[in-house]
């Protein structure tokens, strides 16, 4: 994709939060790249670094099993591994 004859090598969606939503998240694929966009009110939502930092553990293990592919350490085998991501 091309903007003003320069070649586009990332877009980001952005979120918007209004009324009573209080935290936005959008996910945009391009160009090879999966790019996350998180927008939320830090008054209402007193936990938003805890998601944050959830949800990048949770892709940089994704990230570790797209790269090296699956370990299997669960006891059924790997149809029944589960990625769970503590939130507190």
């Amino acid at each position: 994709m091309y903007f003003c004859g320069a070649r586009v090598l990332e877009v980001f969606q952005v979120s918007g939060i209004q009324g009573n939503v209080r935290l936005g998240v959008g996910v945009l694929s391009y160009a090879g790249q999966l790019n996350f966009d998180i927008v939320g009110d830090e008054r209402s939502c007193s936990d938003l670094a805890v998601f944050v930092e959830g949800l990048t553990g949770a892709l940089e293990q994704l990230g570790a099993s797209a790269m090296h592919g699956p370990s299997d350490t669960s006891p059924e085998g790997p149809s029944h591994r589960r990625h769970v991501v503590p939130v507190s």
